[in-house]
């Protein structure tokens, strides 16, 4: 069962199923250039600074994004991914709720400048494990990547207890337990809307774990 009742037909708590499952916990609902002309900057940032298993949070100023830092106030940042390199080329794997591919939620593996584009990040900041494990966090990232190769969907209903469908915190926190390491030592968050009780993972919550430390911001720049 998800957030809501399916039988529900009250339209208010409709809209709400509609606003939580377009990105509650994750990025984008719609993109800014919806409300103003397309964006001029960028995101700065450095290829060298990434390792395969660094976090990448990105903020987006969508209404679904202004909606998660409403409801996690502790981090300025709404969405996360993995990064995976190879060959020197640079990827984001993350769980979106809109693949720009199929339009379907999913799990996904896309080149970092898409991950950071202007119309869907105005800031972001990378992690790393502490201390930086290279073994622990390849096995994150490949675990990451089989989700993708798996053709797991976007979690709708944000339920933590499932593994046939993720969410963007979600699958950053179960690619990591898979090598044995627990990112949030088994702690979650608990929300108290009527339409949203029980617990969640957000943004905050990893960015406060021990077993990370923060590496670099990613600035606009020219």
């Amino acid at each position: 069962m998800g957030w809501f009742d399916i039988k529900a037909t009250n339209v208010a708590v409709l809209s709400y199923r509609v606003l939580i499952s377009m990105g509650l916990l994750c990025i984008t609902l719609l993109p800014s250039s919806s409300f103003s002309s397309e964006p001029t900057y960028k995101l700065h940032y450095t290829p060298e600074i990434f390792k395969t298993g660094d976090l990448i949070f990105r903020r987006s100023n969508s209404i679904a994004g202004q909606f998660v830092l409403t409801v996690d106030s502790q981090t300025e940042y709404t969405h996360v991914g993995i990064i995976y390199i190879e060959e020197k080329e640079i990827y984001v794997i993350h769980a979106a709720p809109n693949n720009p591919i199929s339009h379907q939620g999913a799990v996904l593996i896309e080149p970092i400048r898409d991950f950071l584009a202007p119309n869907v990040a105005v800031a972001g900041a990378v992690y790393r494990l502490h201390p930086y494990d290279q073994l622990t966090a390849q096995q994150a990232a490949d675990t990451a990547l089989n989700y993708v190769h798996a053709h797991l969907s976007f979690d709708d209903d944000f339920d933590l207890k499932t593994d046939k469908a993720l969410y963007c915190t979600e699958l950053v926190w179960k690619a990591y337990l898979s090598t044995g390491l627990d990112l949030t030592m088994n702690k979650f968050d608990r929300l108290s809307f009527p339409f949203a009780k029980g617990e969640y993972l957000l943004p905050s919550r990893l960015i406060d774990s021990p077993y990370l430390q923060f590496v670099a911001s990613l600035n606009i720049g020219e």
